[in-house]
C-alpha cells in the first residue's frame, strides 16, 4: 500500500533573529528520489545552517501533525537534516511503495511543496545527453522569457532526474565547442576577441528588447545563454560536483571536427570604419574562429590549388535564369545586357539586421547594420 504524507521542514531560529539561510529555489522542480535499501543526501538549503538555527522536520497529513522533531523514523525511513542544510533519508527494504510529499518551510518565505519517493533500480546503461537541450530545460523560464541565473540548485535538479531514472553514468555530448571551458584552455588573444563578442552580444539591450516582444524560444535567446555560460569559469566545476555529489559518473563525448554544427549562426563583424572582418561564429571554438586554416578548414580554392589545379576554383561565369528580352537588353546595353556584378566579403544583410562592430578599446558593440554600412 502506497503511502503518502506531507513533511514540513520548518527553520527556526532559536536567537530570535533572521534566518541566514535560504530555501534552494529549485527543490520543487524535481523529486527527491531515496534509494532502497540505501542511504541518500541531497542539499536543501543555499548555505549550511547557522550556530543557533535547526532545521525541524514535521510530518504532517492533511495540515495535521503526524510527529516532529530534527531526527523522524517515519514508515520505514529514517530522516534528518545535517548542519550543512542536507537532507538525509535511509530506506530499508521492502519501501518502494513509500512516497512523502514535503512542505519546506522557511520563516518570513513561501513554503515549498516537494516529493520524497523511491528510485527505481539502476539502469545497466548509462544515458546519452544532448547537454544543450537539457540545459535548456534545465534553466528557461519561459514566462519570464529568459534563462535562468547558473546555480548548484539548478544542476543539483537536473542529477535528481537522472536518478528518478535510475541513471547512474551521464554521457556528455559537448558539442565541437566544449559547453564548459576555461580562458585557459585557449589562446590569450584568441579568447580575448571571442569574449569580447560574446559579451557584447550579452549585453546587447536591443536585443534585449527582442527576445521580450518574441514568442517561443528565439535561437538567440539560448545561444546567449550557453555564450554567458562559456564566460562563466565556475559553470564546469559546479556541474561536475554536483554529479558527484548525486552519484553519478560522467563520461565526455567530444567531436571536435564536426564543422557543420560550428556554421549553424553567424554574426558579422566590422571594423570602427565599416571594413569587413569576419563572421563570428558563436558555437565555434576561438581557435575555429580565428585560425581555421590550422585546424584542416579550408576553402576550396586551397584545396584545389594544393591538388595542383587552381583554374579550377575560378569563377568562369555567371547564369541568371529567368530573365526576359535577353536580345533586346544586349542590343541597348550592350554585352552585359546592362547588368553589373560586384563582389562582396560578405552576403547581403537586411539594413536592420545586428552586427558587431569593433570599438577603438578593442571592444565590440552590437548595432545595426544601418549604422555601419559604407
Amino acid at each position: 500500500m502506497r503511502t503518502t504524507v506531507l513533511v514540513a521542514l520548518l527553520l527556526a531560529e532559536l536567537s530570535g533573529v533572521a534566518c541566514g539561510t535560504e530555501l534552494d529555489p529549485h527543490n520543487t522542480r524535481v523529486p527527491f528520489c531515496f534509494q532502497v535499501d540505501g542511504r541518500r543526501s541531497w542539499r536543501v538549503t543555499t548555505a549550511p545552517l547557522e550556530d543557533g538555527e535547526r532545521l525541524l522536520l514535521q510530518v504532517v497529513d492533511n495540515d495535521r501533525a503526524l510527529e516532529a522533531g530534527e531526527r523522524l523514523q517515519y514508515a520505514g525511513l529514517a530522516i534528518a537534516v545535517s548542519r550543512q542544510g542536507r537532507l538525509e533519508v535511509e530506506a530499508p527494504s521492502g519501501s518502494e511503495g513509500v512516497s512523502l510529499q514535503l512542505r519546506l518551510t522557511l520563516e518570513g518565505q513561501a513554503p515549498q511543496d516537494v516529493q520524497l519517493r523511491a528510485a527505481p533500480p539502476a539502469r545497466p546503461i548509462g544515458y546519452v545527453a544532448d547537454l544543450v537541450d537539457d540545459l535548456i530545460h534545465t534553466f528557461h523560464d519561459p514566462a519570464g522569457r529568459r534563462f535562468l541565473p547558473l546555480s548548484p540548485g539548478a544542476f543539483d535538479q537536473y542529477f535528481r532526474r537522472l536518478q528518478a531514472h535510475g541513471v547512474h553514468r551521464l554521457i556528455v555530448w559537448h558539442s565541437p565547442f566544449p559547453y564548459f571551458t576555461r580562458p585557459g584552455d585557449h589562446d590569450p588573444e584568441h579568447w580575448q576577441r571571442y569574449a569580447a563578442q560574446a559579451r557584447a552580444i550579452s549585453e546587447s539591450s536591443e536585443l534585449e528588447a527582442a527576445f521580450q516582444s518574441a514568442s517561443g524560444l528565439p535561437s538567440w535567446l539560448w545561444l546567449r545563454f550557453l555564450l554567458e555560460m562559456r564566460l562563466n569559469p565556475e559553470a564546469g566545476p559546479m556541474f561536475v560536483h554536483s554529479a558527484a555529489e548525486h552519484g553519478i559518473a560522467l563520461t565526455a563525448s567530444f567531436r571536435p571536427f564536426e564543422s557543420a554544427l560550428t556554421k549553424y549562426y553567424e554574426v558579422p563583424a566590422f571594423d570602427s570604419d565599416g571594413r569587413p572582418l569576419w563572421g563570428f561564429l558563436p558555437l565555434a571554438a576561438p581557435a575555429v574562429n580565428y585560425t581555421p586554416e590550422d585546424l584542416c578548414f579550408g576553402h576550396y580554392r586551397e584545396v584545389l590549388a594544393a591538388a595542383g589545379q587552381p583554374d579550377r576554383g575560378l569563377l568562369g561565369g555567371v547564369t541568371l535564369p529567368g530573365v526576359a528580352n535577353v536580345d533586346a537588353l544586349i542590343n541597348k546595353y550592350g554585352p552585359d545586357g546592362g547588368f553589373v556584378l560586384r563582389a562582396s566579403a560578405f552576403p547581403p544583410i537586411a539594413s536592420d539586421s545586428l552586427v558587431l562592430v569593433r570599438q577603438p578599446d578593442s571592444t565590440f558593440q552590437l548595432v545595426r547594420y544601418e549604422v555601419i554600412r559604407a
